[in-house]
Parts: C-alpha cells; structure tokens; sequence
C-alpha cells in the first residue's frame, strides 16, 4: 500500500521550463581517465530528484558529489548532482541521468543519456 504525506507544495507544482543539463565531460575519454561531470535542474517546484546510471546500473554512492539545493527569488529550487569516476575498461559507456518530478498529477521523469567512446592509449 503506498501512504502519501500531505505536502502543501504539492498543490502547486512548478516543473521546470527547459530539462535538466550536464555539465563537464568529454566526447571520448582514454582507460585510466577520469569523468567528472554533473547534472543540474534549474526551478521547479518541489526540487527535482536525481540519479545518475552508469552503463545501466545506478551510480554507487562513492561516485556522486552533492550539492545544495539552491532557490531562486521566487522560491523555485534548483537541484545539482555530481558524479565521479575512473574509466577502468575499453567499452562504449553508457551515463544516464534521471530527474523525477513528483506533482499531484504524478511523477515526470526526465532522461538525459551521453554515449561516449572508451579507449586504450
């Protein structure tokens, strides 16, 4: 059974005018290299719930870098999260953010997916 608390932020909802946005990166990195990148979703309301994926399987918790949630003048939110890590083999890598919008008309979620070229130097 799924319980849901009242929240009166939930009654207004505000979902962001544009997606969320990585920022960093390479188109191609070499095996040894490290990315470091983040994505970010500027005002909504409430903050955007992200995850970061690598190759299909959710970011471990070492990898990620938080930030605060930050607000605007006008009490939107904008939420930030890093991730971390080193390239260990030659593959085509996989990064898929997600950022979950929860309203009382249900959850958006928004996909970003980077493919980028691994390789030996």
């Amino acid at each position: 059974m799924l319980h849901l608390l009242y929240n009166p932020l939930f009654l207004f909802p505000d979902l962001p005018d544009q997606g969320p946005e990585v920022l960093g990166g390479q188109p191609r990195y070499n095996v040894g290299d490290q990315v470091n990148v983040s994505c970010i979703s500027r005002n909504s309301l409430p903050a955007a719930m992200l995850a970061w994926y690598i190759n299909g399987e959710k970011a471990d918790p070492v990898q990620l870098r938080t930030y605060p949630e930050m607000s605007n003048g006008e009490g939107l939110k904008t939420s930030r999260l890093g991730l971390v890590f080193k390239v260990k083999s030659n593959f085509l890598l996989l990064l898929r953010f997600k950022a979950l919008y929860v309203t009382v008309d249900g959850v958006f979620d928004y996909n970003l997916i980077t493919f980028i070229q691994v390789s030996e130097i």
